[in-house]
């Protein structure tokens, strides 16, 4: 895993903990607080799917990449 994957990870996990602890201990009603949860799941989920579709695009490059650089006669 590059670096830059590493912080992308890692900011994306620190988000996740701070919403939760901040919905946690934010002095709301729980449907309130689940109705935040949800959105804030729901944020997640999209940025995860994101992050999905940029390693795949990454791993369709790196593909591309060594099919360059091996000789015909191994890539079949």
């Amino acid at each position: 895993m590059s670096k830059g994957n590493k912080l992308v990870l890692g900011l994306a996990l620190g988000a996740v903990a701070g919403a939760a602890l901040g919905i946690l201990f934010a002095p709301k009603s729980g449907k309130e607080t689940r109705a935040d949860l949800k959105k804030q799941c729901d944020k997640l989920g999209k940025k995860l799917g994101e992050f999905g579709q940029h390693m795949e695009n990454a791993a369709e490059g790196a593909k591309a990449g060594f099919a360059k650089e091996l000789p015909k006669e191994q890539q079949q």
